[in-house]
């Protein structure tokens, strides 16, 4: 692993600390993540177990609950408000 320094903006730092809390990362854990997506689309994907996920293995991994969505016959909106609903319960 290598190590990168970012310099940002204090509002940008606040705001994707912001962002991380609501999905229970650091700052540092989500700012991973997402160079790590960003870094293997899916003409390279990685090759090792433990390398980041790339975002067709989560477009594969969420093909059943889509399938279930779609299947189930709801709107969007009452999709969102579902998600939404059980994120707030956590």
């Amino acid at each position: 692993m290598s190590r990168v320094t970012l310099v940002l903006p204090s509002e940008a730092e606040q705001r994707l600390r912001e962002k991380a809390g609501k999905r229970g990362l650091t700052l540092e854990v989500y700012l991973q993540r997402l160079a790590e997506q960003d870094a293997f689309d899916e003409m390279s994907r990685p090759t090792t177990q433990d390398a980041p996920t790339s975002p067709r293995m989560f477009d594969e991994i969420l093909a059943p609950v889509r399938k279930g969505f779609e299947e189930s016959g709801m709107k969007e909106e009452e999709i969102n408000a579902l998600l939404s609903e059980a994120r707030d319960e956590n």
